[in-house]
């Protein structure tokens, strides 16, 4: 029996990916997949590892690929990493521990290093804080920001039954598909293990640029239209406003020729408030 898929997808990085992959210990109920995304020389052959191989030349980046390998998932749970980051000792012992667990999502905390002198970062300070303000019931709602798949156990069920996918996106592929898990998941548990490292290195954070936000604050749209389905409507504008400011620091042009956008989204009072923000910024 499969009790647990691990997703992994990957692009010109073999020696993390290796390094990856041996921070995963070697069971009979763990299924491990890589999907590559047309790396210019892609890996052939690990050990209990299955390999698909995305030759799309549009590059249509991780939210592909993660898809990809939904498609051939067989764990009762379903966890992703990222290539360049890895496992802690206790993933193993975790592993047992929860692979007959009643919960439909597990999350877990993350610590974060350097990748090449494994000083400590401080890539997991914002997880770690927001798990401490759910499980504290300061603040439930962060479970709705934490955006990222990585150091959760999702189960397979929750995600087929409600068709939930990432978007095929270069950036911020992952949100939208944390937020559904996160709504149509009615229990959770937060554990204190550390099971995963994030690694901090050059190439690894999204470079700011106006392309880039123009595919973000696209996704904040999405997101604030499903919030809304939901009764949340204002988490979702706390998410668009990050963006919107930041694309309106890139490009007033392209900020102010989403206003009709804004509108049809958000609303007249809230397209107000952002017109009134741009008469401050101007005088």
């Amino acid at each position: 029996m499969i009790n647990y898929t691990i997703i992994i997808p990957h692009k010109n990085i073999p020696h993390l990916l290796e390094r990856c992959l041996k921070s995963i210990p070697v069971r009979d109920d763990l299924q491990i997949i890589v999907v590559d995304d047309d790396s210019d020389n892609p890996p052939r052959h690990c050990d209990n590892v299955e390999f698909i191989y995305a030759k799309d030349k549009n590059r249509r980046g991780a939210g592909y690929a993660r898809n990809l390998g939904l498609e051939r998932a067989k764990g009762k749970w379903v966890t992703f990493a990222d290539a360049d980051d890895f496992y802690m000792p206790c993933f193993n012992e975790v592993l047992d521990q929860y692979k007959d667990d009643n919960s439909d999502i597990i999350y877990f905390k993350v610590t974060s290093v350097d990748n090449d002198t494994f000083a400590p970062s401080n890539r997991h300070q914002g997880i770690n804080r927001y798990l401490s303000e759910i499980q504290t019931g300061i603040n439930t709602d962060r479970l709705f920001e934490l955006y990222g798949p990585i150091a959760k156990f999702i189960k397979r069920e929750i995600i087929e039954h409600n068709k939930i996918h990432f978007q095929e996106v270069l950036y911020s592929n992952d949100v939208l598909f944390s937020i559904k898990c996160a709504w149509y998941a009615k229990h959770n548990k937060i554990s204190d293990k550390e099971i995963y490292c994030i690694t901090s290195r050059p190439g690894s954070l999204i470079q700011p640029s106006l392309d880039s936000y123009k595919i973000r604050i696209g996704v904040a749209f999405d997101s604030v239209m499903f919030f809304k389905k939901i009764n949340k409507e204002y988490i979702g504008i706390k998410h668009f406003d990050l963006y919107w400011n930041d694309i309106y620091k890139f490009s007033k042009i392209s900020a102010i020729r989403l206003l009709p956008k804004v509108y049809a989204v958000h609303g007249l009072k809230y397209t107000l408030k952002l017109i009134k923000k741009i008469l401050i910024i101007k005088q």
